[in-house]
């Protein structure tokens, strides 16, 4: 985002998103992520014009996620009219004056699906190193659910990146797939396996472990 504009950036966001949204089944990802239990498509690095952006399903939200959700965006619609000219007051009035006047009690099943990028994609040999790193990281990335089986899973970037990266270096035809971890809420009464952590408030929860298909140790 160096040397643009949120609205710059919100413009070419937006553009990427609606490219892969209109033409996904036509282009070729480099890495997706899957579904462990019945296959469904989560999330995927696909190259639009000449870059790589990471495409993901929305996830199942809660009450408090749907006044989260709406919110942030108008905070980034009227970030972007102040910055096109427009008055503040305005501005407020279109964004984030609807969004704290509108009803926030409904509940949706999904969020909308996002892009992340671009992503720094380059071919890469496995290293099995870096793949430890990965696994140690702490828990970065964005929820999505599947919308057969609705259990959500985290998606992080890093690991579909490097999904990616090795599948240029194989100069493979089909995605290397990812079985992204599963976001298991904590609940009242829950055990939680010992050792783990535990991330969150609304539910609290943990993740199940990820992993990247094909690679010679996984």
């Amino acid at each position: 985002m160096a040397n643009q504009t949120a609205g710059e950036w919100l413009e070419v966001q937006s553009a990427a998103l609606k490219y892969i949204t209109e033409n996904r089944k036509k282009i070729a990802a480099q890495a997706e992520a899957r579904c462990p239990h019945d296959g469904r498509l989560l999330a995927a690095i696909y190259p639009v014009g000449g870059k790589f952006w990471e495409w993901r399903v929305g996830e199942h939200l809660t009450r408090e996620q749907v006044v989260r959700e709406r919110l942030a965006m108008a905070a980034m619609e009227y970030e972007a009219l102040v910055e096109s000219g427009t008055h503040r007051e305005e501005a407020w009035e279109g964004t984030l004056g609807l969004a704290s006047a509108h009803s926030l009690g409904d509940r949706v099943p999904t969020s909308f699906p996002k892009v992340t990028g671009p992503c720094a994609v380059s071919p890469r040999e496995h290293d099995p190193a870096d793949l430890a790193r990965l696994r140690d990281d702490l828990r970065r990335g964005d929820f999505a659910s599947c919308v057969k089986c609705r259990r959500t899973f985290m998606i992080q970037t890093p690991v579909m990146i490097y999904a990616a990266g090795y599948g240029l270096m194989k100069g493979t035809r089909k995605p290397i797939i990812v079985h992204p971890g599963r976001v298991n809420p904590v609940r009242p009464g829950d055990r939680v396996p010992e050792g783990i952590q535990v991330y969150g408030f609304e539910p609290p929860w943990y993740p199940s472990p990820w992993r990247i298909i094909g690679l010679p140790d996984e």
